[in-house]
């Protein structure tokens, strides 16, 4: 069953065009003006070349608030404090040059990057599936074990059954099987988001 066609008039074109910009609630509005399902203004938005916005500039507060906190707070963190999306942040990290001090993952980092609880990594740990490294005794608490990329990765491709592709954070594991970069490895978790500023 194909979709129904939509004839669209110059004057909400550019009513598409003034107001558009990717917001629930603003398709709702111009659906309802214009008597049509959601899903047809999104589709005539991509065809007249408004339905991606791009994010607002970076304000150097923004980006010293950034660079102060990279490291020790995740990628939700800071996206939430800056009203950015995850992957906004990513990518203003990475043009920045801001990489962790250290090569791995925290306890917390691994969960979140496997979309698992910490008693599903303890099992993996238990059976010899994948290693880690102590990081000393005054650290916080799930902060103690680090774990490579290379022991990730050889868990990967040694126990493929034990993942659940639904669940990975998408960027974080591209990043780790492929070494492309696109993340960086000190995030705590990242969601399938749109925009990037």
């Amino acid at each position: 069953m194909s979709r129904k066609k939509f004839f669209w008039m110059a004057e909400q074109d550019e009513l598409i065009r003034k107001r558009y910009d990717s917001r629930t609630e603003t398709i709702t509005d111009l659906a309802r003006i214009f008597n049509v399902p959601r899903w047809a203004v999104r589709r005539r938005a991509g065809m007249l070349g408004v339905s991606r916005v791009k994010e607002l500039p970076w304000s150097s507060e923004e980006v010293a608030f950034l660079e102060a906190n990279y490291s020790k707070k995740s990628v939700f963190w800071i996206s939430k404090k800056l009203h950015r999306s995850a992957t906004a942040i990513l990518m203003k990290k990475r043009r920045l040059g801001l990489r962790k001090t250290d090569d791995g993952y925290t306890l917390r980092m691994v969960c979140e990057g496997f979309g698992v609880d910490h008693h599903k990594v303890g099992y993996w740990i238990e059976q010899g599936w994948l290693k880690s490294r102590g990081r000393g005794v005054n650290r916080p608490q799930g902060d103690y074990r680090f774990f490579t990329d290379e022991a990730l990765r050889r868990f990967v491709r040694k126990h493929p059954d034990q993942i659940d592709l639904r669940r990975v954070e998408k960027l974080w594991f591209i990043d780790l099987l492929a070494g492309l970069n696109i993340s960086v490895p000190d995030f705590e978790g990242i969601g399938d988001v749109v925009g990037v500023g």
